[in-house]
């Protein structure tokens, strides 16, 4: 599905990705974990078009996409879910929603999507006439992810999607992952939780200072000596 080959990027004269390659296999999860400052954003955003690379490739279902403008890349079936609640508080739970589907062609094609998000998250469908601003923070977030899989993406990439949520609320959010993986969707997850985010995910990738440090199959590394001392505490 997404193919990332040797890239590396800069702000200025300050190189912050060198050389990343990794690869997301088609309906799985793939996991990228690391410290704070490793590049973990930057890698998505790379990959979506914000960023420009200043070296190597990335693939998409087997066609090149970096140098795309974003617009392009988000038709192709890409889409970001960045870190942070960015949404549009002084509009309706279902006016942000249908600021998702502006890539669909037609009514019955956002009708689809819009059971589609409700399906996964049913508090949205109940809310979908009240500001955004007046929801909580977990279904904020609900809300930004539902909005960006309106666009019906193939590859859905999702930037620490749990940060600041309540533990129930962390739980509730993996859970949403799991399902959406179950209905298909292939998925890009940065996060910080790196037990939860082990236990569901397929493929994980260790990025530090800027590097894959580490890779292997999800469960594998939960047993791996160095991810448990460095990341897991034990």
């Amino acid at each position: 599905m997404l193919e990332v080959k040797n890239v590396s990027c800069a702000y200025g004269m300050v190189r912050v990705l060198w050389d990343v390659s990794f690869k997301a296999e088609e309906g799985e999860v793939t996991v990228i974990i690391g410290p704070n400052g490793a590049g973990k954003s930057t890698l998505v955003n790379l990959i979506v078009g914000v960023n420009k690379p200043a070296g190597g490739s990335v693939y998409f279902r087997g066609e090149r996409i970096d140098g795309l403008p974003t617009y392009d890349i988000v038709r192709r079936g890409v889409s970001l879910i960045p870190e942070g609640r960015k949404i549009f508080p002084k509009m309706s739970v279902h006016e942000n929603l249908l600021l998702g589907a502006y890539t669909l062609k037609d009514k019955e094609q956002v009708r689809r999507a819009l059971e589609y998000v409700y399906e996964i998250f049913p508090v949205l469908r109940e809310k979908s006439r009240v500001y955004a601003e007046t929801m909580s923070g977990g279904e904020q977030q609900m809300l930004v992810i539902a909005r960006g899989l309106m666009s019906k993406p193939r590859l859905l990439m999702l930037d620490e999607p749990t940060l600041g949520l309540a533990p129930i609320l962390v739980e509730k959010m993996f859970d949403a992952i799991e399902q959406i993986k179950d209905m298909g969707m292939t998925i890009l997850l940065v996060e910080q939780n790196i037990q939860e985010s082990l236990e569901i995910g397929d493929r994980c990738y260790i990025l530090e200072e800027g590097r894959i440090v580490r890779s292997g199959r999800c469960r594998e590394l939960l047993s791996d000596d160095y991810v448990k001392e460095v990341y897991l505490g034990f």
